[in-house]
């Protein structure tokens, strides 16, 4: 099974391009910016996808921290990346 990651996977898109993804059978590790979300995230792609093969990782897009142990263990096929964060602070 192909192992891809998503990041953002906690948003609106990132919830319906993780639920796609694992029902075409690919093996899903999500980035989130905090373990708070996990859960409900779990719960929310579990209504319409099967979650067996879905992993998350805690990360920061705007930092180094956490990306090593993302690609450190095991082959990544792909990497989707869909997580819009303001550049500036002003639009925050």
């Amino acid at each position: 099974m192909d192992r891809v990651s998503l990041t953002g996977v906690a948003g609106y898109i990132g919830q319906h391009c993780a639920a796609e993804l694992l029902r075409q059978g690919y093996k899903l590790m999500g980035t989130i910016c905090s373990r708070v979300k996990a859960d409900a995230t779990r719960i929310a792609i579990a209504k319409v996808a099967p979650v067996d093969s879905l992993s998350f990782l805690e990360a920061d897009l705007l930092s180094d921290r956490g990306w090593a142990a993302a690609y450190d263990h095991e082959a990544i096929f792909g990497v989707l990346q869909w997580q819009p964060t303001p550049l500036e602070p002003s639009f925050r």
